[in-house]
């Protein structure tokens, strides 16, 4: 495909095995136009998955990420990967500030993209501050004081199991 799109809304099943769902992510990124926007519509593990990490860091360094939301509605549930995301980019370069919420238990459609469209219920991210993941849970201003344990050098080397605790304790945290 030669054509260029200025609008793109993806909705990627990832894949157990296979890398199909990659394939598809950079092919869309490839066809979106310089300033286009792009809708991904994907699995919560997308976000901070080690086998994703290559994908997300060429959205990072060819696209604007705006946005990136978390709904946790059990009607969305997906059977294997859990809740989904919403991450909201544009083909030119990062903006200063990414807009992140985590949707917990909204119901109404509605009430979340009006949150997001006023920026509402969520924080933002300095640009530079994001590495290697983009789940708001991990970002969250409240988990702070977590995250710079996990950002220690001291803590790099256990990076896998820490990234992987982070994500299925932070409650406990």
């Amino acid at each position: 495909i030669s054509q260029r799109f200025n609008k793109i809304l993806l909705c990627v099943p990832l894949e157990k095995k296979d890398y199909q769902d990659v394939l598809y992510i950079n092919k869309s990124i490839e066809l979106l136009e310089k300033d286009g926007c792009m809708i991904l519509i994907l699995p919560q593990p997308f976000l901070f998955l080690e086998k994703y990490k290559d994908v997300r860091k060429k959205i990072i360094s060819t696209c604007s990420v705006e946005s990136v939301i978390t709904i946790h509605n059990k009607k969305l549930l997906l059977e294997y990967y859990g809740y989904i995301s919403i991450l909201i980019i544009k083909k030119k370069n990062q903006a200063e500030k990414i807009y992140m919420t985590d949707s917990f238990h909204m119901s109404d459609s509605e009430k979340w993209f009006s949150n997001y469209k006023n920026k509402e219920n969520g924080f933002f991210v300095e640009s530079r501050d994001i590495y290697n993941r983009l789940d708001p849970n991990f970002y969250n201003p409240e988990h702070k004081k977590a995250r710079l344990l996990i950002q220690n050098k001291n803590t790099e080397k256990n990076k896998k199991y820490t990234d992987e605790f982070f994500n299925k304790n932070i409650e406990l945290l």
